[in-house]
């Protein structure tokens, strides 16, 4: 995020997570998604 800014972009900032079936996740898809939108929230505004 901060070299995105840095670079002087001001756009949209896009997440893409999944969970392939091979995969045990530890954590539901919407607690990653929260936990992921909470890390970028936090790069932003560091």
């Amino acid at each position: 995020v901060r070299t995105a800014v840095a670079a002087g972009y001001d756009g949209w900032l896009g997440l893409e997570l999944w969970h392939p079936v091979e995969m045990t996740p530890e954590r539901s898809m919407v607690e990653d998604v929260r936990r992921s939108a909470t890390l970028l929230r936090e790069a932003a505004t560091a």
